[in-house]
């Protein structure tokens, strides 16, 4: 399964296409990654979040299509590699202890191609994903 998010605000829905999207930029020559947020007039990157709000089964059962990864044009040069690992189990709330508790099924993260795909662990097991190209324009 994927995560999705879907944020409607006053602003089009054409304008808020990465909003809630794990972003990634360079903050004092570091690589950070955060959720992007329009709330300034234009997408920037927040550092710091580590959750990201999701529905699935909105158009197709057990399935989503959110959160991305967003980066700006030249956050990277072309041809950079960017990848990412799966460092614990997925978490969902429990409105009845009020926490997050480890989710019961695995989520699988697939490219949009379908090519590749990892799924995530049920336990805190280091699980390795893969690397994406870095091309010209957006990265989306």
């Amino acid at each position: 399964m994927k995560i999705a998010l879907i944020a409607m605000t006053g602003v089009s829905v054409a304008a808020q296409a990465h909003v809630g999207d794990v972003g990634v930029a360079i903050l004092n020559n570091r690589l950070v990654t955060g959720i992007v947020d329009d709330s300034s007039g234009s997408e920037v990157v927040v550092p710091g979040a580590r959750a990201f709000g999701a529905e699935i089964g909105l158009t197709v059962p057990g399935f989503g299509d959110e959160p991305g990864f967003f980066m700006t044009d030249g956050t990277l040069a072309v041809g950079s590699s960017l990848g990412f690992n799966i460092m614990s189990a997925v978490r969902k709330w429990d409105s009845g202890t009020g926490t997050f508790v480890a989710a019961a099924e695995t989520f699988r993260l697939e490219r949009p191609d379908g090519t590749v795909f990892v799924d995530s662990p049920l336990t805190n097991t280091f699980t390795a994903g893969w690397a994406f190209t870095v091309g010209a324009g957006d990265f989306d």
